[in-house]
């Protein structure tokens, strides 16, 4: 049995709890069951307990976050109980939310408080899906459609992006903009839910960009950063067998995925967090043949996310959204300079980085 961590997350108003209801209807079978995590903070409305904010704010957050991680952790004890191939575990809003909803330094507070790593609860995740907020839309933003809803359209807005912000860095995130149907936005969410799950063919288009205009940018656009380093045990005919290390400042996380390039195209067949006696392995420099340093840079413009990847002397945009580029505004002084295939992408950082090669 395989059980998958997917997040439903945005701001308020997105459509999170319409279209959960949508992916069960769509999924939920004899081989496959769908677990719903309602939102936290709209169990304890149904208690009586509105959200709390100002000074109240961090004990509120506090016992959101415990629900959220009592919840996650009963879903998927029971998840494995269930007589079927696959486990859908579907969250409205997850652990990285409280974070929109916090100052750095007391969200920072919250995770020591439970000895928590933020790199570590958003590698628990296997997908992100965000979703933004009708109160990007003209007209459409409506908080009397949900009870637990108290905030104005701006508010609602400010959030959204916040939000998105929190969960940034997670490595398998999508941006679903805005639509002015539900139907539409529940159609993507449904076709990036199938693809992961059933190991489709995704097409992941990324740019060649100059190196110097990518550092200028970062260095203009407030943007999250990441060091990454994969550690490849097999890399030939393109199938590839990796440990990814990420390390923001003293918190560090450890990804293996295993899945095969082929032209325009990425196949998944494995991607989860590493533990154990295999990372003891791995830390020991044992079991590895290859390696590749990255800096990831992530940021928001104009509602979409961007992402940078340096190596070496080389920079590659990457645009992760739903639309067409030729849809997508680019910000100032970004020249495309080519796209890169999947198959070109992984023979470029090979061989910028063949003299760190262990072979």
């Amino acid at each position: 049995m395989k059980v998958y961590n997917i997040v439903l997350t945005g701001g308020p108003a997105s459509g999170k709890t319409t279209i959960l209801e949508e992916i069960k209807k769509k999924f939920d079978s004899d081989d496959t069951k769908v677990i719903t995590v309602p939102e936290a903070a709209t169990e304890l409305f149904g208690w009586n307990i509105p959200v709390l904010s100002g000074e109240k704010a961090l004990v509120y957050q506090d016992n959101i976050y415990k629900k959220q991680k009592s919840n996650q952790e009963i879903a998927n004890s029971l998840a494995k109980l269930q007589d079927c191939k696959t486990v859908l575990i579907i969250y409205d809003r997850a652990l990285l939310d409280n974070k929109a909803y916090l100052d750095a330094a007391d969200f920072n507070r919250l995770l020591r408080h439970y000895k928590d790593s933020e790199l570590v609860n958003l590698d628990f995740y296997d997908l992100v899906i965000n979703l933004q907020s009708t109160a990007n839309l003209d007209n459409q933003y409506k908080k009397e459609s949900n009870p637990a809803r108290v905030e104005d359209k701006e508010t609602a807005k400010a959030l959204g992006k916040k939000t998105l912000e929190s969960w940034i860095m997670h490595r398998n995130l999508y941006n679903v903009k805005a639509t002015d149907t539900i139907e539409a936005k529940t159609k993507s969410v449904i076709n990036i839910i199938d693809n992961y799950v059933n190991k489709n063919l995704v097409k992941k288009k990324r740019y060649l960009i100059d190196y110097k205009e990518g550092q200028k940018l970062v260095r203009t656009i407030p943007a999250k950063s990441i060091n990454e380093a994969d550690y490849f045990f097999c890399d030939s005919d393109y199938y590839l067998c990796s440990i990814s290390h990420r390390n923001n400042y003293n918190d560090d996380s450890f990804v293996g995925k295993i899945y095969t390039s082929k032209s325009d195209y990425e196949y998944v067949e494995s991607d989860i967090p590493v533990f154990g006696e295999f990372l003891d392995l791995f830390l020991e420099g044992k079991i590895f043949k290859s390696f590749v340093d990255k800096k990831i840079y992530r940021f928001i413009y104009d509602d979409e996310v961007f992402e940078l990847v340096f190596t070496d002397n080389l920079c590659f945009l990457r645009i992760l959204t739903n639309k067409n580029i030729k849809y997508v505004k680019l910000p100032d002084n970004i020249n495309l300079q080519k796209e890169i295939n999947c198959e070109e992408y992984y023979d470029m950082i090979f061989n910028e980085d063949l003299g760190r090669k262990l072979l």
